[in-house]
């Protein structure tokens, strides 16, 4: 989920982080990953979060929702790519 949602960002805001950027998507990515987490945990418990997991969330989610509007809600045009770096993001350089 992590390397997809990179993935997705990295081609958001056209396909060149700059640094900044680069460390900005990589939070935004984990920020997902433990929504979800949290997602799961309360829908295992008839949708009911703890008041500590609850306030927890809460955070998240405004952290999440500051550091994609940092990332920008209108996708970027990016540089095409050639077939070889198309291939080589999404399955890797070869050994």
């Amino acid at each position: 989920m992590v390397k997809a949602t990179i993935a997705e960002l990295t081609e958001h805001i056209g396909g060149s982080p700059t640094a900044l950027q680069a460390r900005l998507i990589h939070r935004v990515a984990r920020l997902e990953l433990y929504l979800t987490m949290q997602d799961a945990r309360a829908d295992a418990n008839g949708g009911m979060l703890t008041a500590h997991d609850g306030k927890q969330y809460l955070a998240w989610v405004n952290s999440l929702r500051l550091a994609m509007r940092d990332l920008g809600l209108q996708k970027r045009a990016g540089k095409a790519q050639t077939l070889e770096q198309h291939l080589a993001a999404t399955y890797g350089t070869p050994a």
